[in-house]
């Protein structure tokens, strides 16, 4: 009898181990997926905020009401013309660079949008912008990063 007792009991003691290593295991995916749809839906707004940024920027553009009416006027390829010391300019190559030296940045609610012209090429009968376009929750971890191609034709030419 003892060795049916001592099986029993070891084969309990499995079967107790292995729905433990599931009910974790299932435990662990709850929790993910809770913390991965908090993350999708804090992008979500971040983005959406950039979106709707990025549709005033380029009104702002359109009409030269950026900052800096300057790069309405001149290509970037022919700043150095215009301008002695080229030294200081930045990157775009993280959001950092784009909210630090905005040319137009706005605050919607609790999420701020930043805009940067990166490029600009002229063509016969008007422009070709190159934007960056950061959305993100002031004090939060959120953030989207846009990049946006603008033409903007010039009538009349």
């Amino acid at each position: 009898m003892n060795k049916k007792e001592g099986f029993i009991l070891i084969n309990t003691i499995i079967i107790s181990l292995v729905a433990l290593i599931m009910l974790l295991g299932l435990t662990y995916l709850i929790f993910y997926g809770t913390r991965m749809s908090g993350i999708s839906k804090r992008y979500t707004s971040a983005l959406e905020a950039a979106k709707g940024g990025t549709l005033e920027c380029l009104t702002a553009l359109k009409n030269c009401t950026i900052i800096n009416s300057f790069k309405c006027e001149h290509s970037t390829n022919t700043w150095s013309a215009y301008v002695s010391d080229t030294t200081n300019a930045t990157s775009h190559s993280s959001p950092e660079d784009i909210i630090q030296h905005a040319d137009w940045q706005k605050d919607y609610g609790n999420y701020r949008v930043s805009c940067k012209i990166v490029d600009t090429r002229g063509y016969t009968n008007g422009y070709f912008y190159a934007v960056e376009v950061v959305g993100e929750k002031i004090g939060g971890e959120e953030r989207a990063w846009l990049s946006v191609g603008y033409r903007l034709e010039i009538v009349g030419l």
